[in-house]
């Protein structure tokens, strides 16, 4: 019984993680995690040019 549960367990992640749904979220992830540094660079790079351009 052991041995089964244990097997169909095995199978159904191995589904899982070739199923749509997994690999969708992994695409979206990966997508919103280089828009997301994309804007912390524009974000950076304004505020340097900011701080340069305060006369003292």
């Amino acid at each position: 019984m052991r041995a089964y549960l244990a097997r169909m367990t095995i199978n159904k992640c191995k589904d899982y993680l070739k199923s749509w749904a997994y690999r969708k979220i992994s695409v979206q992830h990966k997508l919103f995690s280089k828009q997301k540094s994309v804007l912390q660079d524009t974000l950076i790079q304004q505020d340097e040019q900011t701080i340069l351009m305060k006369p003292f």
